[in-house]
């Protein structure tokens, strides 16, 4: 299969691994055990036949010398610590036009709370490292890229919304790429996965409970998110909301933390929305009407990922968050789908224009709106990026080209 070209890890099976990964057609790897390897190849699971190490020894000996070598976690690896992760990161032909790097998170549940190691790698995509690249392969039409560019550039505070493997941590990443490079931004996380080129980020993670822990040593990623209201950060990056977490990032976004961004699980812009309002009630036992008002006026658009059975990457639907609630008891949110994407012709479609509302906050944020309303509702788009067409755009909207850093980057460090 043409995947054993570089001497990565020192032990084979790990390098077969990492060397499978270095394919783009390769996106996870799971081990169940010494004779149980998985790969996700072109978005459906096989097994890898030919790794069968055969005793419980030889699996953890791999891990040890071939596997943890190359996971960056702020945690030491032990045996019988029931939990162990972090950033897996390597790099072929260092130093050559060639180089390449792969980056990914490493997973692993451990005895005593499995049988035998259970190890989740999913590589993150490198080639789509920009929103940019993200449209040229094939994820939205230009007018949709336009728009979040538009949208970052006028500190729009943002939602992506999808199911595993949609990519929404990747978009995450590309979006980030767009801010200003003199802000200062904050990264929650429970474990290190993103890295921002601006200078002045700074990233906190928590500490999650884990069998035989104190718990008073934990730092859940609500308390995380709370400290960056005394960091005087611009703007927060949670990187994925699971919970009490999201009224902290309401507070953030209603408190002058414009542009701040996070993602959530779920598979539609509805869904996405019901659950930001379970979170936030649960944390803050406020009734539905108060919490979706706090969401209403914080949060300004949901970008909508799936991921197809056909291994297609595609945004299908963004929509603005308007600040109307229904008069019921539930209090819901309306939404206003500015663009979709069409399952049976693979084409995006213009399903609506911006509010009102949403126009003056672009206004008002320095940006000539009239790129966003010269085209027609219904006018389908195929994904090829034009960019021409986006140039044009951007330039008529005043949106600042920032694809090259106004200043050196300062790299993380784990």
């Amino acid at each position: 299969m043409g995947y054993e070209k570089y001497n990565i890890s020192e032990k084979p099976e790990w390098d077969k691994c990492f060397n499978m990964l270095l394919d783009d057609r390769y996106s996870e790897i799971e081990v169940n055990g010494p004779d149980a390897w998985f790969t996700k190849v072109n978005g459906r699971r096989e097994r890898i036949s030919n790794i069968r190490l055969g005793t419980l020894d030889r699996l953890y000996e791999g891990i040890e010398a071939g596997l943890i070598p190359f996971v960056h976690s702020p945690w030491p690896f032990k045996k019988d610590s029931y939990i162990y992760e972090g950033p897996l990161r390597y790099k072929v032909e260092e130093g050559t036009p060639h180089e390449r790097e792969i980056r990914g998170r490493c997973h692993m549940v451990l005895p005593p709370a499995a049988d035998y190691p259970q190890i989740t790698i999913a590589k993150k995509s490198t080639a789509l490292a920009t929103l940019d690249t993200i449209a040229q392969n094939g994820s939205m039409s230009t007018e949709m890229l336009a728009f979040l560019r538009i949208a970052v550039e006028a500190e729009l505070t943002i939602a992506v919304s999808g199911g595993t493997g949609a990519g929404k941590t990747t978009i995450l990443e590309a979006i980030a790429k767009n801010f200003r490079y003199d802000s200062r931004i904050g990264v929650a996380e429970d474990a290190p996965e993103l890295y921002l080129s601006q200078p002045n980020v700074t990233y906190l993670h928590s500490v999650p409970w884990a069998p035989g822990m104190n718990p008073n040593d934990v730092a859940t990623l609500s308390w995380v998110v709370m400290q960056f209201q005394r960091m005087r950060t611009d703007r927060i990056i949670i990187g994925e909301t699971r919970g009490a977490e999201f009224a902290d990032f309401l507070v953030a976004a209603n408190s002058g933390m414009d542009g701040s961004i996070t993602t959530l699980h779920a598979n539609t812009p509805v869904e996405c929305l019901q659950k930001m309002t379970g979170f936030a009630m649960k944390a803050t036992g406020s009734p539905a009407r108060i919490v979706n008002g706090d969401i209403a006026g914080a949060v300004d658009i949901i970008i909508q990922l799936i991921y197809t059975a056909d291994g297609k990457y595609r945004t299908s639907e963004i929509c603005e968050v308007t600040n109307t609630l229904s008069n019921d008891e539930t209090a819901r949110i309306t939404t206003n789908s500015l663009y979709k994407w069409d399952r049976t012709t693979d084409l995006f479609e213009k399903k609506g224009m911006v509010s009102d509302e949403l126009r003056r906050k672009l206004r008002n944020k320095g940006i000539n709106v009239e790129p966003l309303l010269e085209q027609p509702i219904g006018k389908t788009d195929s994904f090829h990026s034009n960019s021409v067409q986006l140039k044009s755009m951007l330039d008529t909207a005043g949106v600042v080209d920032r694809d090259k850093p106004e200043e050196a980057p300062t790299k993380r460090t784990i």
